[in-house]
């Protein structure tokens, strides 16, 4: 009811963008989507929604639509950040890409989870984050083109059984010859079946960082690992 309702300020850039809201409601583990229905245009200023979980879609011509989660909760005003909430155009995001907007989000406090971390609400800038996991044709690239400047160091990262500091044993692929380039197997030498759009599996952190590394010098923008936060 409205007597429960709480402000919503959000302001973007550029301005004017149109903003839907949806309502979150859980039933258990399910989380469904109410009716759309259209809220104002930006900036607002204490705009009244009642409390609970919405998704807020915005709409701008020219941009990519953005989706923004908020909480409403008792004693609370929500404000999206002091700055405006960047808006990006398609060729800004780039093709499976997926942009998350800044904002802050609940951290921890699941009296459920072993060595869980206190409940906290951290702010997170905003960032772009792929659509779905390296594949293992992406990873099949990156190995073919460090096994030409340096054969045994893109052998040591094929996906494997055994990774350790000291060890990288039990590879799954097989070498290519030299100025070869390396191929995603149908089978490995176990009778595993492979495909070249599963996510890569069997690697180490250092060999995922050593990825989103080549990433950056191919494509020239910044990439790196999801941290925690």
């Amino acid at each position: 009811s409205l007597h429960d309702a709480l402000p919503i300020s959000l302001s973007t850039r550029p301005e004017g963008a149109a903003v839907y809201c949806q309502r979150i409601e859980r039933s258990g583990l399910v989380w469904m989507l109410q009716e759309k229905y259209f809220l104002g245009h930006t900036p607002l200023v204490r705009t009244d929604l009642p409390m609970g979980s919405y998704l807020l879609t915005l709409e701008a011509e020219g941009y990519r639509t953005t989706l923004y989660p908020a909480h409403i909760f008792r004693g609370r005003h929500w404000e999206a950040g002091q700055a405006p909430l960047q808006l990006y155009r398609e060729e800004e995001v780039g093709a499976g890409w997926i942009y998350v907007p800044a904002g802050p989000f609940v951290f921890g406090g699941d009296p459920q989870a072993s060595d869980a971390n206190r409940r906290a609400e951290p702010w997170v800038g905003g960032f772009f984050i792929a659509e779905l996991p390296v594949t293992c044709g992406q990873y099949c690239d990156f190995l073919s083109e460090l096994h030409l400047v340096d054969p045994e160091a893109a052998y040591r990262r094929v996906p494997r059984e055994v990774s350790g500091a000291k060890s990288a044993l039990g590879q799954y692929w097989e070498r290519p010859a030299p100025g070869a380039r390396y191929r995603v197997p149908e089978a490995d030498r176990d009778g595993v079946r492979w495909d070249p759009d599963w996510p890569v599996s069997s690697v180490s952190w250092d060999d995922a960082h050593a990825y989103a590394a080549w990433c950056n010098q191919r494509l020239g923008a910044s990439h790196r690992l999801p941290r925690e936060l």
